[in-house]
């Protein structure tokens, strides 16, 4: 497996996450996105996806 279907399925199990372990979810999504990105491109568009889906539970150091 690589990062893209890792993160892939991570993102997914966030639609059914409780809201406290979607908090942490989120956040390693964005810890993984931003040390393993293959593009630049990819790691926003990820980013921007994780955002989206989980609001306000990504830390800000992600959000900015």
């Amino acid at each position: 497996m690589n990062v893209k279907s890792i993160t892939k399925e991570l993102i997914n199990y966030l639609l059914v996450a409780d809201s406290e372990f979607r908090k942490e979810l989120s956040n390693k999504i964005c810890l993984i996105c931003e040390k393993y990105a293959p593009t630049k491109k990819w790691h926003i568009d990820t980013v921007i996806k994780v955002l989206t889906m989980s609001g306000s539970s990504v830390q800000e150091e992600y959000i900015s």
